[in-house]
């Protein structure tokens, strides 16, 4: 923010431009915390986004529509999506998304990640990659430019295979991207166009042509 009103003309990310992302379970929307301990919120002049909320404001949720690549459009309390402004501005007045309304999410305090479906932990066991463990392993997530990631552990990256079961050998990274679905949990949406998905026997597959239960991971 530049004084409390959002802008998008910032060149780096530093505290300012930081964000908590907070799932608020009674509505499935979501809050961005800042540093200061406010949220975004809408403001009554034009439309406009500011960071100067308080919990209790309803203004202060959002709706998150996944797109294309990793990218995001947000929907404001009042119905529009937030639009970027040539000089920087953001205001809540999109009808529908287009260039202007398209946002990235970077995630910055997760370096290392553990994951888990409702089988189990996510880790390497007998030379391959399940997500039926009592215990799990550690990957570290690489965020690429263009808004994918690559999920990397001791031995490699997480690749593709050809019976699209993911292997967890990969000498060359592949993109993957996470479609956030409420706290702690992410749907993995691979190159391919699927999901990711568990099955009960240990076996991870990028193969899910929507999103079902079996595709949503605790992080």
């Amino acid at each position: 923010p530049i004084g409390q009103d959002l802008n998008v003309n910032q060149s780096e990310i530093e505290a300012t431009e930081t964000y908590q992302l907070e799932f608020v379970s009674s509505t499935g929307k979501w809050r961005f915390r800042t540093k200061d301990d406010k949220f975004w919120r809408l403001s009554a002049v034009a439309n406009g986004v500011n960071a100067s909320g308080d919990a209790g404001d309803a203004t202060t949720q959002f709706e998150l529509e996944h797109l294309a690549k990793g990218f995001v459009a947000i929907k404001s309390s009042n119905g529009y999506y937030l639009s970027a402004k040539k000089l920087g501005a953001v205001n809540a007045v999109g009808a529908e998304v287009r260039a202007e309304e398209t946002f990235q999410l970077v995630l910055l305090n997760r370096p290392i990640a553990v994951f888990r479906c409702d089988f189990g932990f996510v880790g390497v066991r007998n030379g391959r990659l399940e997500c039926n463990l009592s215990s799990y392993d550690a990957f570290q997530l690489e965020a690429a430019d263009s808004g994918f990631y690559h999920i990397k552990g001791p031995e490699g990256y997480w690749i593709i295979q050809g019976d699209f079961s993911i292997s967890f050998k990969g000498a060359a990274p592949e993109e993957f991207i996470f479609q956030f679905h409420s706290r702690s949990r992410v749907a993995i949406l691979a190159h391919n166009g699927c999901y990711v998905r568990g099955e009960q026997n240990g076996t991870v597959r990028a193969d899910a042509t929507e999103i079902t239960e079996a595709c949503l991971w605790e992080y």
